[in-house]
């Protein structure tokens, strides 16, 4: 349980690389830290609400949802690799990111 009563939910998820990549310049742009790529990948709900709404449904009292993101502590990345990482998001077409959850698969929209 989470201590107030509720249960705690665990989610296991795959997203492309591309979302990895995006998620790993977020963190630099908003945290000002550098997070290398499989690292990133926890953070991918933090910074798509779309996805976040899909794994935590907003509460119909309308209070608060409570998260935790463990991240590991990778470093192995550098401003070059962050740079690279722009170029191919910015090449990238495609509407929507793709993401397995639990066995379903769910078209996120870029925002």
């Amino acid at each position: 349980g989470d201590g107030n009563g509720g249960a705690v939910r665990w989610y296991a998820f795959q997203c492309t690389t591309l979302l990895h990549l995006l998620n790993s310049l977020f963190s630099l742009d908003h945290h000002k830290i550098m997070i290398e790529l499989a690292c990133a990948a926890t953070l991918v709900p933090a910074y798509s609400k779309e996805l976040f709404n899909k794994l935590v449904p907003s509460k119909p009292s309308g209070e608060p949802r409570n998260i935790l993101f463990i991240v590991c502590g990778g470093f192995k990345v550098s401003v070059a690799e962050l740079t690279e990482y722009t170029n191919i998001i910015a090449a990238e077409k495609s509407p929507s990111w793709e993401v397995l959850c639990n066995g379903e698969r769910w078209e996120i929209l870029k925002q």
